[in-house]
């Protein structure tokens, strides 16, 4: 659950900054009440990783992703 500071910086869109938002994670992992499993949750549900398999990026926009074969290397998976 997002602490008092985190919503803050939230409420005032401080959070669109990278450097912000890498302090505050730096900040939540080194709190000693943050769970073992906090660092996988944060991604799946934070930065929606779990729905990476299903993503179909644009071919235009993302074209380095198909010359890559980067969509073959995930069906491997």
């Amino acid at each position: 659950m997002p602490d008092r500071e985190l919503f803050q910086l939230a409420d005032k869109g401080r959070l669109q900054d990278p450097k912000v938002l890498d302090e505050q994670i730096r900040r939540m992992m080194g709190d000693w009440r943050a769970p073992m499993g906090c660092s996988w949750d944060f991604c799946c549900n934070g930065c929606q990783l779990d729905r990476l398999e299903r993503a179909n990026p644009d071919a235009e926009k993302y074209a380095s992703y198909f010359q890559n074969n980067l969509s073959e290397l995930m069906s491997r998976r």
